[in-house]
């Protein structure tokens, strides 16, 4: 009940205030039933520390095995989820001692080394559980087979890894649940075919793929872009990737073809080599003109810090601006800050940062307002994605759980070319070691 209610509240864009609801239940909490409910609601709004509270009172108030089983399964979920895999390597070795062959503690056992940037022994695990886990189910085997893909694409097998990722991927619906009624593009060239790339995923996904409508042209076939963001769609247009907003605006041909753009990679064959042919995206000549009065001799350089909190990775890829304050304050240059919707309040801890986002109304402005930085230090954001693909020097942080494109062994990005520089980090929570590399780069 107390899910659904909450589940209610946030549907209707009262987020706030079913927060504050579980806050007063938890004051009056003192059952395990009470803590456990408490517990999962917090965590699916993503507020880990009341759930880690909550789920440790649920734990401290279990008196039967069943119970205690279940709260200290939650604990070990939620902890990973955290970003603090070694609390949850705590409670994961007390639950196979209670039951060995656990398939779902083995499998967070795993994440929690991935976590920790062990990923050899996190392999070792998941390749175990394969090989001799008695009566694997098929969705267990399609579970470690997507995190297998992973350890591929850090080994640099590009095709192997990435095969893995979409297509088991696609099993458990982390994406690509719409179709369109035509006939399902498998690869191979057709040239005179129109392909309609069916675009549903993230900007971030949106940009990174919008680059292979160029093969396809090259081969000879009619790509069209069919994406629901009009900004998006403008963007596109203008950069010479045809694009469309509406499912009615698709052409009437016959044996029309339509794919995901994320298989591009797997469907043309492509290795790391072809991933980069140069920038393909360029800001728009009439923004550019909204930002004139940025011009000027000095270096400027911006600065995106966080993204959508309500990504579930953000924890772990968000870096306190304090931090970045106290790497790159010895420059001289000017400090445009690239952040919008959130994390605006950090700016308190970098003096003298130039805040841009009233002026950032669409994508379009971003973009012209990057065109005049000559640098751009980011986390793993659209902003990442669109400053690299217009061929700017740009400097990311990437998380220890790293997106499938920064998942490989070098430094520089084979999917943006040598402008990019990825500061890796070592260890969890903790990016002091990419900050001192950025230091030395700037």
């Amino acid at each position: 009940m107390l899910e659904q209610l909450v589940n209610y509240l946030v549907g209707h864009g009262e987020k706030k205030q079913a927060i504050s609801l579980l806050d007063t239940m938890h004051k009056h909490a003192w059952q395990f039933t009470e803590y456990d409910d408490l517990a999962k609601c917090y965590f699916k709004q993503k507020e880990y520390p009341k759930a880690i509270v909550c789920s440790e009172r649920a734990l401290i108030t279990s008196y039967t095995n069943e119970r205690i089983w279940t709260a200290r399964t939650n604990l070990i979920n939620v902890y990973n989820h955290a970003n603090e895999p070694e609390l949850a390597l705590k409670y994961i070795k007390q639950a196979l001692k209670s039951i060995p062959d656990d398939v779902d503690t083995k499998l967070e056992k795993a994440y929690s080394h991935f976590l920790m940037n062990e990923r050899d022994k996190a392999e070792e695990i998941l390749h175990d559980v394969l090989l001799n886990a008695k009566n694997l189910s098929e969705e267990y085997v399609t579970k470690i087979k997507f995190n297998l893909g992973t350890y591929y694409l850090y080994r640099d097998e590009f095709q192997k890894g990435l095969n893995l990722f979409l297509e088991e991927g696609k099993k458990l619906d982390y994406w690509q649940k719409a179709k369109l009624p035509f006939k399902y593009w498998e690869g191979g060239i057709q040239p005179g075919k129109t392909i309609i790339l069916f675009a549903e995923a993230g900007i971030g996904d949106e940009i990174i793929n919008v680059r292979f409508m160029k093969y396809l042209t090259d081969y000879g076939m009619n790509p069209i872009w069919l994406t629901d963001r009009k900004d998006m769609a403008e963007i596109f247009n203008r950069n010479g990737f045809k694009t469309i907003t509406s499912k009615k605006d698709i052409p009437q041909e016959e044996d029309l073809l339509w794919t995901y753009p994320m298989n591009m990679p797997t469907s043309l064959s492509l290795d790391y080599t072809n991933l980069w042919y140069g920038p393909y995206i360029k800001s728009s000549e009439v923004y550019d003109a909204k930002y004139e009065w940025m011009k000027s001799d000095k270096k400027k350089i911006g600065i995106r810090w966080q993204g959508n909190p309500d990504y579930d990775n953000d924890l772990h890829r968000s870096v306190p601006l304090k931090e970045i304050y106290e790497s790159v304050k010895h420059i001289d240059a000017e400090f445009y800050s690239l952040q919008r919707d959130v994390g605006l309040e950090e700016m308190v801890d970098f003096p003298g940062l130039i805040p841009m986002h009233e002026y950032m109304e669409s994508f379009d402005d971003t973009l012209s307002i990057m065109n005049n930085l000559d640098i751009v230090i980011t986390t793993c954001t659209s902003v990442a994605h669109g400053a690299a693909a217009m061929g700017k020097k740009t400097c990311i942080f990437i998380p220890i759980s790293a997106y499938y494109t920064w998942s490989h062994s070098t430094k520089q990005s084979p999917w943006y070319g040598d402008n990019v520089t990825l500061l890796r980090q070592e260890k969890p929570r903790r990016w002091d070691e990419p900050l001192k590399e950025l230091k030395d780069i700037l």
